[in-house]
């Protein structure tokens, strides 16, 4: 699953957009001292990101509240190649969502400065609409349900948050112009 995880970085290509990806992924790597440093950054602007290890999906969400209750200091830090892998993939989104952001014109106050709470907002909600989240106000309403629906839903969230993908990308896309459904196809190859 750890290994998988960085494919996700197409889901916020098609969400973010490839340029701004690009952009959040320069911002990011670099040596691991800057790597620390921009995690530090990002966390000090964005409660989401401070909780995302424990709230990124929602069985992991479960099974470390129930371990952090538990035993051992150890067991919690079973799914933690996951939520390290998952990370290499957030904090460019995060990034390239926040850069776009910053550079949106609507984004402007009146007296011309960028309001820069709303740039922290959308991209939190870019790493939670490409990457799935596991807190309750992002689940699917069939995920809320008690252990027999989440027995049925296991790792729904990552499956839920690219079909929503497609159906959005299908639904900006303009049928008659033919560099339009060239694109679709491109997204649609990187979601599936």
């Amino acid at each position: 699953t750890a290994l998988l995880q960085p494919l996700g970085l197409t889901n916020s290509i098609v969400r973010v957009g490839p340029a701004w990806i690009a952009r959040g992924l320069r911002e990011f790597y670099g040596s691991p001292a800057h790597m620390a440093r921009k995690v530090e950054e990002a966390q000090a602007k964005s409660e989401f990101l401070r909780n995302r290890m424990r709230t990124m999906n929602r069985e992991i969400n479960d099974v470390v509240n129930r371990l952090d209750k538990g035993k051992s200091d150890i067991q919690p830090s079973f799914f933690i190649l996951i939520q390290k892998t998952q990370a290499l993939v957030d904090y460019p989104t995060w990034y390239g969502a926040f850069e776009k952001a910053m550079a949106d014109p609507a984004l402007r106050n009146e007296d011309g400065t960028i309001d820069e709470a709303k740039a922290v907002a959308m991209a939190d909600q870019a790493v939670i609409a490409a990457q799935s989240s596991g807190q309750a106000k992002d689940l699917a309403q069939i995920q809320r349900g008690g252990p027999l629906l989440k027995l049925f839903t296991n790792f729904y969230s990552y499956f839920a948050a690219t079909l929503q993908l497609a159906v959005e990308r299908t639904g900006q896309t303009n049928f008659k112009k033919p560099h339009e459904v060239l694109r679709l196809a491109g997204d649609y190859l990187l979601l599936m």
